[in-house]
């Protein structure tokens, strides 16, 4: 785990373990209860936000948060298009999945009309897509030279 977790996990830690002693301290039975409560799930939601946070920044992206004519106007060996996610499925429980996306908009380059990727999802790298089943995504995508597809969130336009 990164560092900054550890440090950011001990500093609510700390906030639990005060907050717990000034409602005992006060005299408060069920007030210092009520703390208890509010205590611990703060340190969950801030825990939830840091490892989020710390994900997030874990992928450095050359053009972070690209235009879609910044994605328009980048190299030849980047396809722009929006389809729909057709399914997320993982053929060998132990691999990585396989996102299929029917594509309804070729924006450009040359594209099929069902693009497959295989690790491309947020669960698989750090740097993956938060693709859903059912949704309509933009997206940019490069063809390897083995001919799979593949994108991250670098190649994801902010709308």
């Amino acid at each position: 785990m990164n560092a900054a977790y550890y440090v950011l996990a001990e500093a609510f830690q700390t906030l639990f373990e005060d907050s717990m002693d000034l409602a005992s301290r006060a005299g408060y039975g069920t007030m210092a209860s009520w703390t208890s409560r509010m205590a611990e799930r703060t340190a969950v939601m801030g825990a939830a936000l840091a490892v989020q946070t710390l994900a997030v920044h874990a992928c450095s992206c050359p053009n972070p948060n690209p235009t879609l004519d910044d994605l328009i106007e980048s190299g030849p060996e980047i396809a722009v298009f929006s389809g729909r996610v057709v399914s997320i499925v993982s053929p060998d429980p132990k691999g990585p999945t396989v996102t299929r996306i029917a594509v309804d908009d070729v924006i450009k380059g040359d594209v099929p009309r069902t693009v497959e990727m295989t690790g491309v999802t947020a669960r698989e790298d750090r740097c993956g897509v938060d693709f859903r089943v059912g949704e309509v995504r933009t997206i940019a995508a490069t063809k390897r030279a083995d001919g799979r597809w593949f994108t991250s969130i670098c190649l994801v336009p902010r709308l």
